[in-house]
């Protein structure tokens, strides 16, 4: 007997659920602590790979983006094949997911992409929106 894996993401709120379904194409959000952004980027980021699309985590510094990858592991467990070395989880569609940190924003360069969150972008280099990721 198989059983199915299932994507385990926390169920968005109201006001997740409105950023999640606006349709703007940058979107920007200044909430409080616990207003649940890091899972709204979480969200939006398997709702892209599972449209087979190519999603980017991108958090300020190494811990966090540990932290991020090891959130991102545990939701997609049984799911996605993973690449440990390259943060990178893809899904039985195709879709991915790689969760990467802004320390050497040379280093996020060049990758096409279709979705791209920024944790904490404030605490980021501003090279790594305007010449890394708004290009990609």
């Amino acid at each position: 007997m198989t059983r199915k894996a299932k994507i385990r993401l926390l169920r968005p709120h109201a006001l997740q659920v409105e950023v999640l379904q606006h349709p703007a194409r940058f979107k920007v959000l200044a909430c409080g602590r616990r207003f649940g952004k890091t899972e709204t980027g979480k969200i939006a980021a398997v709702e892209t790979a599972a449209r087979g699309g190519v999603a980017w985590y991108i958090a300020r510094n190494y811990g966090q983006s540990v932290e991020v990858w090891d959130s991102f592991k545990a939701t997609l467990h049984g799911i996605a094949r993973k690449k440990e070395v390259d943060r990178l989880l893809t899904l039985p569609g195709g879709g991915e997911i790689r969760v990467r940190s802004a320390n050497d924003p040379d280093a996020l360069r060049g990758s096409g992409l279709d979705l791209a969150i920024l944790d904490e972008a404030a605490h980021m280099p501003a090279e790594v929106w305007q010449a890394a990721i708004r290009p990609a």
